[in-house]
């Protein structure tokens, strides 16, 4: 299931595994153009459902892409994937970067289920990016490290030295936890302040 707190349930994942079918008799759902991805959009909802407390183009802050091809299991109610969640997006002096996006940079576009962790702190001169990956993944760190700069845009706050790359390749057991966030920001509020 696929949901918020404000909304409620919004999606189901279809019974073939073929995308999640959106609960269309209950949420509207309009997807506003990501310029960077135009086959992703963020998600506002309309829900009129909850009478003590309407819905009217809520964002919930999730990146969404649409599947619109029939699907496999026979219903015809729209299906969405779920791109980035909102706690998946973090903001660095203003611009925007996905969890997600960076883990299409270190394991490729492929879907390869592997282990990573943003962790982002600062102290008084620079915000210190620590990117936490399997020891095995040690010798592709340049690799990561170039496409982190070029691809992703690191390299303008790299070289400013206002953002500190670093690297820590921990043992498998590091990641035994089903739970573990990929992101974990624990800068100060006024870093945070302009994650919105």
């Amino acid at each position: 299931l696929y949901g918020s707190t404000d909304v409620g349930w919004i999606a189901a994942e279809c019974p073939a595994h073929d995308g999640m079918h959106l609960f269309a008799d209950s949420v509207v759902l309009h997807l506003e153009p990501d310029p960077h991805d135009p086959t992703t959009g963020l998600a506002v909802y309309t829900s009129l459902v909850q009478t003590g407390k309407p819905n009217l183009r809520y964002h919930n802050g999730d990146r969404l892409r649409m599947q619109s091809e029939p699907c496999r299991c026979g219903r015809t109610v729209p299906r969405i994937e779920v791109v980035a969640r909102g706690n998946d997006v973090f903001a660095l002096f203003g611009t925007k970067f996905s969890v997600p996006d960076i883990g299409n940079i270190i394991y490729g576009p492929e879907n390869v289920s592997d282990f990573y962790q943003v962790e982002l702190s600062d102290d008084e001169t620079k915000v210190r990016f620590t990117l936490r990956l399997p020891k095995r993944m040690h010798q592709a760190r340049e690799r990561i490290r170039r496409a982190l700069e070029d691809d992703c845009g690191l390299s303008f706050y790299t070289c400013a030295q206002v953002v500190e790359l670093v690297f820590e390749f921990v043992d498998g057991s590091y990641f035994k936890n089903r739970k573990i966030p990929r992101l974990i920001d624990v800068r100060k509020q006024i870093q945070c302040a302009d994650r919105n």
